[in-house]
């Protein structure tokens, strides 16, 4: 199989790849940080990287959904003072487009799941619920 290693990422989360393979997020840790980083191809053995920074300090990334493009992100937390986030990638960074209101009041969403268009997200959270929400981008 072939292998790239990325020295700079001790990844220790959620793992995500677009439809073709160009994009890829990891959940992890980056010079002690907890981030999202986004890896793009850029030639048939280089990547460049992108970050994601948490929204609250304290904020551990859980699980993340990239959409069938890979220019929208969907991160849980392992954190009650934070929320699930949407991102979206605007062609030279990343910014919110979504917040989930009100999520505060429920520990650990451990998992997301994006559509491949990036407008419906599913949250299972902490015990038997999913949650969906329709949006658009």
């Amino acid at each position: 199989a072939d292998q790239t290693f990325f020295p700079s990422i001790l990844p220790w989360g959620g793992v995500s790849i677009n439809y073709d393979g160009s994009i890829i997020a990891v959940n992890g840790q980056q010079n002690s940080y907890n981030v999202t980083t986004i890896l793009k191809q850029t030639g048939p053995t280089s990547w460049s990287s992108s970050i994601i920074p948490p929204i609250s300090e304290g904020s551990y990334f859980g699980s993340l959904s990239l959409n069938y493009e890979g220019n929208i992100i969907a991160i849980s937390t392992y954190n009650s003072l934070s929320s699930p986030s949407v991102y979206k990638y605007n062609g030279t960074s990343w910014s919110i487009i979504s917040n989930i209101p009100n999520y505060q009041t429920v520990q650990n969403a451990t998992s997301v799941a994006l559509n491949g268009l990036g407008t419906l997200l599913a949250i299972n959270r902490n015990g038997p619920y999913i949650d969906i929400y329709q949006y658009s981008n």
